[in-house]
């Protein structure tokens, strides 16, 4: 049996509006990504033995809403991208620390 494989190439052309509106909503997503990790990484050097400081998901959704109310401009782009950026931290996080249990 011979099995062909065949190739298709899309390139996207968007108006120049488009490409705009794209730009900001990537924009919003990387700014709430970079806040998650920031608000995540103090509530790690925050936290100790006796007092466990913890930043989950819904934490982070919380933050969101605050955020969102403080930054036009964030509440201009999706709040759907936004809330997908914050799982897909968590995500990350959960398989990193996954990583580290898993070396040590």
């Amino acid at each position: 049996m011979s099995s062909n494989t065949i190739r298709y190439n899309y390139r996207l052309r968007m108006s120049d509006d488009a490409e705009s509106r794209l730009q900001t909503e990537c924009d919003s997503a990387r700014w709430v990504w970079n806040r998650c990790v920031e608000t995540s990484k103090a509530a790690h050097r925050a936290s100790t033995p006796e007092k466990k400081i913890t930043c989950g998901p819904a934490q982070l959704c919380k933050d969101l809403t605050r955020w969102r109310a403080q930054n036009e401009w964030l509440r201009d782009a999706s709040s759907v991208v936004q809330q997908q950026t914050i799982d897909s931290v968590w995500v990350s996080r959960r398989l990193c620390s996954l990583e580290v249990r898993m070396e040590h």
